[in-house]
């Protein structure tokens, strides 16, 4: 079974940036593990049963997408920032799960947090490869308007017009303080329609970068995940990679 881990800062990040994706590699048999490592509470007055609410609700809005809910770190700091713990706690997870596909957070992004998880999760990697993880390939997610977008050339997208119902259903679990479900279905929608305009009138997708490219001579084992759902940037008068030359 392939393994796949996406990495993200927040308890919705990769249900509202993702959802899709991690719906379609649910369908094509993929066994997941959602990696949060910035959930903190934002409340020093929530009581015990306000905080396993809000885990039920995360756990739920993972499990519709078919993904197992987990966070790294103490829930009760006010900030999260990198450490060497929390890198040598991400990479022995890393080495634990051992995942095929890896997903992160794109690292010019104008949120603090989600900066830092990008530098957390890509040296959690790279710690990880030398003590024996194995995994295949690793991409960049786009985290929205205002967000990374402001800086994110999409090297390929995803597809995900089936899935908007469901990942709209994952993201209505939660009612938080910072976590609203109506927000991030609206903030989804929006999302998708804007990345959808590079592929054809109507289409919904996700927009996804390359970290690390398959190793050896293997075919992309994501493309093969996805299907026709996978599609490359580049069509047209826009030429994929071409900022980083010209």
């Amino acid at each position: 079974m392939v393994k796949v881990l996406s990495i993200g800062a927040h308890n919705d990040e990769i249900m509202a940036d993702m959802g899709g994706t991690a719906y379609l590699l649910h369908k094509a048999g993929c066994d997941q593990i959602f990696l949060n490592l910035a959930c903190q509470w934002n409340s020093d007055s929530l009581s015990d049963e306000e905080k396993a609410e809000y885990m039920r609700q995360e756990e739920k809005s993972a499990e519709i997408l078919g993904g197992k809910f987990i966070t790294l770190g103490n829930r009760n700091d006010l900030l999260f920032l990198e450490s060497k713990q929390i890198i040598e706690e991400t990479a022995k997870f890393i080495v634990d799960y051992n995942p095929n596909i890896v997903f992160i957070h794109w690292p010019r992004d104008n949120h603090l947090e989600h900066r830092e998880t990008a530098q957390v999760s890509y040296k959690a990697l790279a710690v990880a490869a030398v003590r024996g993880a194995k995994f295949k390939e690793v991409y960049a997610f786009d985290t929205g308007i205002n967000q990374s977008t402001d800086y994110f050339s999409p090297d390929f997208y995803v597809r995900v017009d089936e899935c908007v119902d469901t990942v709209k259903e994952s993201l209505s679990q939660y009612n938080q303080n910072s976590a609203q479900g109506p927000w991030l279905c609206q903030s989804y929608e929006l999302k998708r329609t804007y990345r959808g305009r590079s592929i054809a009138g109507g289409a919904k997708a996700e927009a996804f970068k390359f970290i690390k490219f398959p190793n050896g001579s293997d075919d992309i084992l994501l493309k093969q995940l996805l299907g026709n759902k996978f599609l490359w940037h580049g069509n047209g008068m826009y030429p994929s990679f071409a900022e980083y030359f010209f």
